[in-house]
C-alpha cells in the first residue's frame, strides 16, 4: 500500500487569496463573475468539467463563510484550507483518505490555536467545529468522486519475458509427438494383429 507524506502544514492567511482580492470578491454577487474570479485566482483551466466541480466547490464554501459571517482573513484561509485539502487528496491515485484527514486537523488546528509563530487563532472553538463538520459533510464524504475526478488513471500493462521457457515448451512438444508416434504404432500393430 501506497502511503503519502503530507506537506508541512502552514498558516494560509493570504496565501491564495489577499485582502485586496478579497474585497473585489465581496463586490461580485453572481455566481459567473464568482467563478471566473477563482478560475483567476487559482488558475484552473478554463472550459473544463473539472473546473466547473472545483468553482462549485468554492463558490459554496464562499457562501458558508458568508452565512456564518466570516471576516475577510478567516475567508482567505478556509478557502485555502480547502484547496490545500483538495490538492493534498488528489495528488496520488492511491487511497490517502486517512492522511488527508490527518493533514486537514493539523490545518485547522494551525488557524484555531494562539501560539506564535506556528499557529495563529483565527477561528474561534465554535467555528472551527462549523468548518470541521462542513468539510467533513461537503469534502471528505464524497472523496472518492473528487479523487474519481480528478487524479490521474493508471494502466498496468504488463509484458512478461520467460528465459529458457522456450526450449522446455520444444522439449514438451518432442516428447508429446515422440508418445503420439507410439501410440499410433501401437494401434497400428494392434490394428495388424486382428
Amino acid at each position: 500500500m501506497h502511503k503519502s507524506t503530507p506537506p508541512k502544514p502552514k498558516i494560509l492567511v493570504w496565501t491564495d487569496i489577499s485582502h485586496d482580492q478579497m474585497n473585489k470578491l465581496e463586490e461580485l454577487h453572481d455566481s459567473e463573475s464568482i467563478h471566473e474570479f477563482f478560475i483567476k485566482i487559482f488558475g484552473f483551466e478554463r472550459n473544463t468539467k473539472r473546473t466547473k466541480i472545483l468553482c462549485d466547490l468554492f463558490y459554496y464554501a464562499l457562501n458558508f463563510a458568508h452565512t456564518n459571517t466570516f471576516n475577510h482573513e478567516q475567508t482567505s484561509a478556509f478557502l485555502s484550507i480547502l484547496k490545500q485539502v483538495h490538492d493534498m487528496s488528489v495528488h496520488t491515485p492511491y487511497a490517502n483518505m486517512e492522511e488527508t484527514y490527518q493533514y486537514f486537523k493539523a490545518l485547522i488546528l494551525k488557524h484555531s490555536l494562539f501560539r506564535p509563530p506556528h499557529h495563529l487563532r483565527i477561528f474561534t472553538p465554535s467555528l472551527t467545529k462549523k468548518i470541521t463538520d462542513y468539510i467533513i459533510d461537503t469534502y471528505f464524504r464524497h472523496i472518492k468522486m473528487y479523487k474519481y475526478i480528478f487524479t490521474p488513471y493508471i494502466d498496468f500493462h504488463l509484458n512478461f519475458t520467460y528465459e529458457g521457457i522456450k526450449q522446455e515448451i520444444s522439449k514438451t512438444q518432442g516428447e508429446d509427438e515422440e508418445q503420439q508416434q507410439e501410440t499410433e504404432n501401437i494401434d497400428t500393430n494392434n490394428e495388424q494383429s486382428k
